[in-house]
């Protein structure tokens, strides 16, 4: 039986991608907090959207396994 992702979960993942990105940039100083930075920073990393795309995640992940 497949399990089939939904798109909020997949773009969740590009987020965390996208954050972890911006944040080691930041950290390597190629890039300052932007207006395009803050942008991408409300729009997908609002706490509660992230623990609830998360705990889905973590629930296809047990259904797979």
């Amino acid at each position: 039986m497949k399990t089939q992702i939904a798109w909020p979960e997949i773009e969740v993942l590009f987020s965390i991608n996208a954050f972890f990105t911006i944040s080691y940039m930041r950290s390597k100083s190629l890039i300052r907090r932007s207006e395009i930075e803050l942008n991408i920073w409300n729009k997908y990393f609002h706490s509660s959207k992230i623990l609830s795309s998360i705990s889905k995640l973590s629930a296809i992940l047990r259904s797979v396994s």
